[in-house]
């Protein structure tokens, strides 16, 4: 299936089990924005679904996710909510390759360890959503001296 057009798809509570079964085929070459929040996927991530130069929101929210693919830092986005899933490892720091993002939600998952000093990195950063718990270690000024646009 090949929607060359299409910008946007919002497939957000719609009791889908898996992003793979539920768009097989789907190449979506123009496709910026993608809402898949509020569904049941636990499976792994198909990269060929993001794999998408002009990928700027992503909403992953509210499924059951286990684990961030570490081709997540290749993306270009600029929004990405991850929360509500169960994501049970440290902060990965694949995530401060994500250069362009403005907005960055983990919480509400069982993510364990420190932000990663890393994360200053996020220059374009405006906002950053986590859990006080489990997250554990001491936050410094490393790890927010270089991100000027964080409120």
């Amino acid at each position: 299936m090949l929607l060359p057009s299409l910008s946007e798809l919002y497939l957000s509570s719609g009791s889908l089990e898996s992003l793979s079964s539920s768009l097989p085929y789907a190449n979506f070459i123009s496709l910026e924005d993608l809402d898949v929040s509020g569904n049941d996927f636990f499976s792994e991530l198909p990269i060929r679904l993001f794999n998408q130069s002009g990928l700027s929101y992503l909403d992953l929210g509210n499924n059951r996710f286990h684990a961030i693919p570490d081709w997540f830092g290749q993306l270009g986005l600029k929004q990405l909510d991850l929360s509500y899933n169960s994501f049970t490892s440290s902060i990965p720091t694949t995530l401060v390759n994500l250069s362009s993002l403005i907005y960055l939600d983990v919480s509400i998952n069982h993510l364990n360890g420190s932000l990663p000093e890393s994360s200053g990195q996020l220059s374009n950063l405006e906002e950053l959503v986590v859990d006080e718990k489990p997250l554990s270690g001491v936050l410094s000024h490393r790890n927010f001296a270089k991100l000027p646009n964080l409120q």
